[in-house]
């Protein structure tokens, strides 16, 4: 009878201890792990932009004329019409052709422009050269001139030498210095073109330097 009870006592120790460890080791696993502080997203930077000036940009304009040679060589047509075909090119030019003006009469027409620059291209038959007398010359030296608007001040005068292959010239190119010597008509009208627009530009510079062309 001893005996009986005490293997009960045992079999009811050896269900007892498991289930108390077991209940002891399910409660430490029932601990909630801790996460991680949330990341923190940074604002997009946007990089300010200096606002646009229209105002700084100007579109130059021009009013363009001609004053042919004594001799109105068939040379200068073709000289003068490359330069405006060139001229009308330029993004940042407004050329306007308005026939046959010499120097004198475009200062006066200047005068009663209020922003638009007035050019002439003046043709001569360039005889002389090193000195000596060019008979029967095909050469002309092309002479620009910008005129201001309401003071009709001569801003600007430049020259391009042509001298046509074959023809009888001894002038090179830089001399004299800084010359341009073309010897086609299609070369020497966008040298004229580009030394209108040049000096058109320095001129609107000089007058408002504040103003910017594209």
């Amino acid at each position: 009878m001893r005996d009986s009870l005490r293997t009960a006592t045992i079999a009811l120790i050896l269900l007892v201890v498991p289930a108390v460890v077991l209940s002891q080791s399910g409660r430490r696993s029932s601990k909630p792990a801790s996460s991680p502080p949330p990341a923190t997203v940074s604002a997009p930077v946007e990089l300010t932009k200096p606002p646009a000036n229209p105002a700084a940009t100007v579109k130059a304009k021009v009013l363009i004329a001609r004053q042919s040679s004594k001799k109105r060589l068939a040379s200068e047509d073709a000289i003068y019409a490359a330069a405006m075909k060139h001229l009308n090119q330029f993004a940042d030019f407004s050329a306007t052709v308005i026939g046959d003006l010499k120097t004198d009469q475009a200062a006066k027409r200047a005068q009663q422009e209020q922003e638009t620059y007035v050019a002439v291209v003046q043709f001569e038959v360039d005889v002389y050269q090193n000195g000596h007398l060019v008979l029967n010359s095909q050469n002309l030296q092309i002479n620009s001139h910008i005129y201001a608007p309401k003071t009709g001040e001569r801003k600007f005068k430049e020259k391009t030498y042509y001298q046509p292959m074959g023809g009888m010239g001894s002038r090179t190119s830089g001399s004299p210095v800084g010359v341009p010597v073309k010897i086609t008509t299609e070369a020497a009208g966008i040298s004229v073109a580009e030394q209108i627009r040049n000096g058109v530009i320095l001129a609107i510079r000089e007058q408002t330097p504040a103003l910017r062309l594209p």
